[in-house]
Parts: structure tokens; C-alpha cells; sequence
């Protein structure tokens, strides 16, 4: 392996932990001059201008509302060749710098929308203003994640200065719906470039995993699922015969938590002619 690989990630990672510590709203006060050099204090500083930026963008999901040209701006002028991939009413950006098949393809993913504000009597500061007070920023998406694309976006800068002919190639994807049904957003994008034969490496995403300070927690992005069907064979009758029909709702609790608390109500009462406790009267 190319140590300059490993080198490249965590610098890129460990930028970005550090310009979010300003963003995380569990981070009470942040002294900067104690725990970064004053280069990464001026980063720390521009993370949250850019942050401040796209809060004040009102992008309710599924709408980007103009945060991802702002994006785009700040990657086109440090070698990233940018594209917008609409779908319905979503945006997307996909922006790469380097050869698409050049490994490793490192990228990082976000999202521009965000969720509604809710009552807005409820907020300390406007959602929408962006307002730091306390070396805390305040605002919908600061840490959920406009907070943390700012900082991605600066960490790259930051490298990329440094390290211009890096190894393997750097891409951004930004989608407008996350937040929301999450149709025509990553999923359509990374569709995309499996049809350009483009491959994606790592992908590093900036969403807030702290619990009680910055960067304790590291999340498990995708934790698998597993699908089936379950077909339940019964026998069709009339109520008024019992004993010859099988009713699949009543076979179905078997496979339910504590399914043997489950029952059937009757509408009437039980006598010798109705006495299933788990037969409707009715279905």
C-alpha cells in the first residue's frame, strides 16, 4: 500500500473533526487556541463562514435552494469538475477531481436539505440566520449537515494545497433528498456512475455521530437488513362453521412478539355455537 493514502484520509478526517467541534451545538464552549495550531484555528474559522452561508439558504428538503452552487463554487476553484443530476425535483451534485478511474476514489457525501424548523418561537436564534454566539453555531442544518460540508469542503482545500498531485482521485456527492423519501437523490446518483463504470473506494460522510463530545462516536453507516415473505395458508368457510375453516390472521400470530398475547376480539359473547376465542364474528 501507498502510505501516502492513509496519510491523505486522515488528514482529511482529522480537518474535518476539528473545524465541526465549532458546529457541534454538545460542544458547550470551544477554546481553539488550546487544541488546534493557529492554521487550523483560520480553518476552523472559514468552516463556519461557509456553514453560515448554507444556513441561511433555506433548502427544505427536497429543495436544495441554491447550497449546492454555493459548493460547487468553492470545488471548481480547486480542481474539481462539477455537474448538477436532476431528478424530479431533486438536485444532486457529483464533482470529482482527478482521473473517475483513478484508485483509490475517495468521496465525500452529504446533503444540502434539511428538515422544517419547526416553531419558530421554540429557537434560541432564527433558523435560518446562521448566528454564532459563544463559539456555538445556531441554525437548521448546522450539525445536520451543512456543518459538516463546510468542513469537508475546507479540509479539502486545505489539502489539496499541500498535496496537488495527490494519488487516486477525490469526488463529492450532494443530494436534496435525504431528509425526505430519499428516491432521486444518492441512490440515483451512485446509479449514475455504476453505468459510467465509475467506482466508488471509501466514501466519508460528515454526519453528526457525537454524544457527549465532538468525534467520540463513530456510526455504522449501513448496519445490512433482511426481506422475506411469509405466505400462511388457510381455509375459506363461513362463520357460521368454525370447525372447518382456518383463519390465517390467527395462524399469523404465531410469528409475532409474544404473539400468544395476541387474540381476536368477538363482537358477540361465547356460547356452544360461537366458541373460538380467536374467531371474529365476522370476516
Amino acid at each position: 500500500m501507498d502510505m501516502k493514502r492513509p496519510y491523505s484520509l486522515v488528514l482529511l478526517l482529522s480537518t474535518a473533526v476539528y473545524g465541526f467541534c465549532l458546529m457541534n451545538p454538545n460542544v458547550s464552549k470551544v477554546d481553539t487556541t488550546k487544541m488546534v495550531r493557529p492554521s487550523t484555528t483560520a480553518a476552523i474559522g472559514k468552516a463556519a463562514d461557509l456553514a453560515r452561508q448554507l444556513i441561511r439558504i433555506e433548502s427544505v428538503t427536497p429543495n436544495d435552494n441554491g447550497c449546492q452552487a454555493v459548493v460547487q463554487q468553492h470545488l471548481d476553484k480547486i480542481g474539481f469538475a462539477s455537474e448538477t443530476l436532476q431528478y424530479q425535483d431533486v438536485t444532486n451534485l457529483w464533482a470529482i477531481r482527478g482521473d473517475p478511474k483513478a484508485s483509490p476514489l475517495v468521496v465525500f457525501a452529504g446533503h444540502t436539505d434539511v428538515v422544517t424548523p419547526g416553531p419558530l418561537e421554540s429557537w434560541t436564534h432564527p433558523p435560518f440566520e446562521g448566528v454564532v454566539e459563544d463559539g456555538i453555531l445556531y441554525g437548521r442544518g448546522a450539525v445536520d449537515m451543512k456543518g459538516g460540508i463546510a468542513s469537508f469542503v475546507v479540509a479539502l482545500e486545505r489539502f489539496l494545497s499541500k498535496h496537488p498531485d495527490h494519488d487516486g482521485s477525490i469526488g463529492v456527492i450532494l443530494t436534496s433528498d435525504e431528509e425526505g423519501e430519499a428516491v432521486f437523490g444518492t441512490k440515483e446518483v451512485v446509479s449514475e456512475l455504476t453505468r459510467r463504470g465509475t467506482v466508488v473506494d471509501m466514501c466519508i460522510v460528515g454526519e453528526p455521530s457525537s454524544i457527549s463530545t465532538t468525534g467520540d462516536t463513530v456510526k455504522v453507516g449501513r448496519r445490512g437488513s433482511l426481506g422475506g415473505e411469509l405466505m400462511i395458508h388457510g381455509i375459506q368457510g363461513h362463520v357460521a362453521y368454525v370447525k372447518q375453516i382456518t383463519d390465517c390472521s390467527v395462524l399469523l400470530f404465531a410469528f409475532l412478539p409474544n404473539g400468544s398475547a395476541l387474540s381476536c376480539q368477538s363482537s358477540g359473547s361465547q356460547n356452544t355455537f360461537f366458541y373460538h376465542p380467536q374467531i371474529p364474528a365476522s370476516f
